[in-house]
């Protein structure tokens, strides 16, 4: 089996468990509806979230499967070409997780908009090849704050919920 399809494989079943487990923590939310009994409560977002993770991760489970068994034939040739490739330390990978870890520490004390913002530009910088940093650096800088001001906006105004404002509040 192909490492690439084992990693699918491996992530389609990691989020589908994290998605179900996640739906299962929302029945514990506190439901505050301001729309009354129609329309969005507070329960409503991240079930929809938990839905839709469990949904794509069930897609990348079939479309892995798919892709496994049209491979098959070629398995020889996939596994001489494995052997062939190194394996690289995933820095990027713990560099994403530590940023992650980061983002989650420093939530309520910076605030959504602050920690937000910094978040987004430092994983986009993070992620996009070194030698296209320099052309994309303002474009990054300019959509996560209006990204993160749009959000913080469209929650605070329309469905009322509000967001840690940290140092700014």
């Amino acid at each position: 089996m192909n490492i690439n399809i084992k990693k699918d494989f491996a992530v389609s079943i990691f989020f589908a468990v994290l998605s179900i487990a996640y739906l299962y923590g929302t029945q514990s939310i506190s439901v505050f509806s301001p729309f009354g009994q129609q329309g969005l409560d507070s329960k409503s977002v991240p079930q929809i979230i938990g839905g839709l993770t469990l949904l794509l991760s069930i897609s990348l489970f079939i479309t892995t499967l798919i892709r496994y068994r049209k491979s098959r034939s070629e398995t020889e040739y996939v596994q001489a070409e494995e052997i062939a490739t190194k394996k690289k330390f995933p820095i990027k990978l713990v560099a994403s997780i530590v940023l992650l870890s980061l983002y989650i520490g420093l939530y309520q004390s910076l605030g959504f908009i602050v920690s937000s913002i910094a978040y987004l530009i430092l994983q986009s910088l993070l992620l996009i090849p070194t030698e296209k940093r320099k052309k994309w650096t303002l474009f990054i800088i300019v959509l996560s704050v209006v990204f993160t001001v749009t959000i913080y906006f469209v929650f605070s105004k329309y469905l009322t919920l509000f967001l840690p404002s940290g140092i700014l509040g």
